[in-house]
């Protein structure tokens, strides 16, 4: 299906092995129960888990090591943050800190795992070093849209030199003529001005947009530098709708890797009633999609073939960018295609497409 997938507001780049003083081991894999945290080495007799999810559903899940990067006997029970070797209690988003027994340190230890030792299941494991952190770098905040006419508002991000993010982007979609545009000189906008494809790669007039996340992409071999603004503006009528003029300095940005093709926005993520699941597709390229202001409660058991695979994508090509049991369905995606009619341009907005997502 898809090779990668990145969640807006962090994009994956590099490893990375340490935080705080703390070594990086993995994140858990999730199987059962909401299982979800970020796993370190505080020294070579502690565990902290930052970001600890477990829904405390199961009468007898315990901490347990292996020796082996199978979950399987023999292992050793390991006692939560208390002290205590009682049946885990229910966690959310907790950071914990777990002490080995004496005489034994990390390095005679393969696997972390939460189990049920009544049935024998493995509802959530990390292997030690298996995968090396992913480090993440911000986005460059640029500004906030002042607002002039048809309701624009919104907060541009540059993602890298050559890409924007329009963060909840506002616009009432009513001129006949309005466009993204860059310019040069905040004064002769109307002189300086150039065209910006929207976010499905046309420069067809803008349609309505309600509180959206837009990615916009230069043109080849344009910098973010090389202009000293963006704007919503309508060159037919010279009007200016919504601007923001860059700061005199601008910060230093990621190097931009120039994709084969324009994010296509492919629609909103249902909630279908489930898991409180939101968010908005984009398609990258054949191989890559990305969702920004993605939402789920990591709730669920994920016992679907649907959701292994997904799961299984997600540890093995990105990672583990974040963990999530779904089912991606009923809408393949379409290569772009121009609208000329105004109309069909403006449906694919008020009522577009979707990916299906329910949980497991």
């Amino acid at each position: 299906m898809f090779a990668q997938v990145f969640a807006l507001g962090a994009l994956l780049v590099v490893s990375h092995a340490q935080q705080d003083g703390l070594e990086w081991l993995g994140t858990f894999e999730t199987l059962a129960h909401g299982i979800n945290g970020e796993v370190y080495a505080e020294d070579d007799h502690t565990l902290v888990i930052k970001s600890f999810v477990y829904d405390g559903e199961s009468e007898d899940a315990f901490f347990i090591l292996t020796k082996t990067e199978n979950v399987e006997e023999p292992f050793e029970y390991l006692a939560d943050e208390l002290g205590s070797k009682e049946p885990l209690g229910t966690y959310m988003n907790e950071d914990i800190r777990l002490r080995l027994r004496p005489g034994t340190t990390l390095a005679d230890y393969k696997t972390l795992s939460v189990y049920c030792n009544k049935y024998k299941v493995d509802f959530g494991h990390v292997v030690f070093g298996k995968y090396p952190k992913p480090m993440v770098r911000s986005m460059v905040p640029l500004g906030k849209l002042t607002t002039v006419l048809h309701g624009v508002t919104g907060d541009v991000l540059a993602i890298d030199e050559s890409t924007l993010l329009l963060k909840n982007f506002n616009y009432d979609g009513m001129s006949e003529d309005g466009q993204f545009v860059l310019f040069k000189d905040p004064s002769k906008i109307n002189e300086t001005h150039e065209l910006l494809r929207d976010e499905d790669g046309t420069t067809n007039p803008m349609v309505q947009y309600r509180d959206m996340d837009v990615i916009l992409s230069l043109k080849q071999g344009a910098k973010l530098s090389m202009y000293k603004g963006f704007a919503v503006y309508c060159a037919k009528y010279n009007v200016v709708f919504g601007t923001l003029v860059f700061p005199k300095r601008l910060p230093k940005m990621p190097h931009a890797v120039r994709r084969r093709s324009t994010p296509v926005a492919l629609g909103q993520l249902t909630n279908g009633q489930v898991h409180n699941t939101t968010g908005t597709v984009f398609r990258v390229d054949d191989n890559t999609i990305l969702i920004t202001r993605f939402t789920y409660d990591g709730m669920s058991p994920g016992k679907s073939s649907s959701s292994e695979t997904f799961r299984h994508l997600c540890n093995t090509h990105s990672r583990r960018v974040f963990c999530v049991c779904v089912c991606f369905c009923c809408w393949p995606l379409k290569e772009n295609t121009a609208h000329t009619d105004t109309q069909t341009h403006n449906d694919k907005h008020s009522n577009p497409p979707f990916f299906l997502l329910h949980g497991c």
